[in-house]
């Protein structure tokens, strides 16, 4: 066989779906050449879960996975130390995946709103300096998934949602405690000792609402 001849057999192959290598090749007996259907897997990164196994209830029915590697019938999810068979998934995309994680954080956090903080899995993260998931960004390399500045999701893991800190604000002689209660303060004798007061009465009176005092 000719090399034109082999190479155009190739690309109809490639097209249809197999794959096609050369064994040997001789003046005498012509070419043997070896055609086998594609693996559907290679090169696949991500993959939803769409069969559950008896012995497999880490994994969630609908839920996608990144993969770090497969080996015949078998992937490895990142998260997990052992490996699934691939009949328990379907090929999927980053795009899809990246989507699953906003879905996820929704349904975890609700509508992240501005000065919402979080908790990850390495110590504080931060609080959200916006609003929404509308500003997301995830990194493939070690699957971390980011709001906003703040990673939420890594490897598997959710960030915790701090609760959201009580804030005293003192306005004139009230003070108002955000959201739900307020009492006035009075006998203040003079203007400047009043504001001195309660400006230390309520920095004192907020972080003992936050349990930040120490007995």
């Amino acid at each position: 066989m000719k090399q034109d001849d082999f190479e155009r057999l190739k690309a109809i192959c490639e097209k249809e779906g197999f794959e096609i290598s050369t064994y040997r090749e001789s003046d005498d007996n012509g070419t043997l050449i070896h055609i086998k259907p594609k693996d559907i897997w290679e090169g696949v990164e991500f993959a939803e879960c769409v069969d559950i196994a008896f012995d497999t209830p880490e994994l969630k029915m609908g839920r996608l996975y990144k993969i770090t590697s497969i080996y015949r019938n078998y992937v490895q999810l990142i998260g997990f130390d052992f490996s699934f068979g691939k009949q328990l998934f379907k090929k999927s995309t980053e795009q899809a995946y990246v989507d699953h994680l906003k879905k996820e954080a929704f349904e975890r956090y609700g509508e992240i709103k501005k000065g919402d903080s979080f908790v990850n899995t390495v110590g504080y993260n931060g609080s959200s300096p916006d609003f929404g998931l509308d500003n997301y960004h995830y990194h493939k390399s070690d699957d971390s998934f980011y709001i906003w500045g703040i990673f939420i999701y890594q490897q598997g893991k959710w960030a915790t949602k701090l609760p959201k800190r009580i804030e005293v604000e003192l306005i004139h002689e009230t003070l108002s405690i955000s959201p739900t209660y307020q009492f006035k303060v009075t006998n203040f004798n003079e203007v400047n000792n009043a504001n001195k007061s309660g400006q230390f009465l309520t920095s004192q009176l907020e972080k003992y609402l936050n349990n930040e005092i120490q007995d």
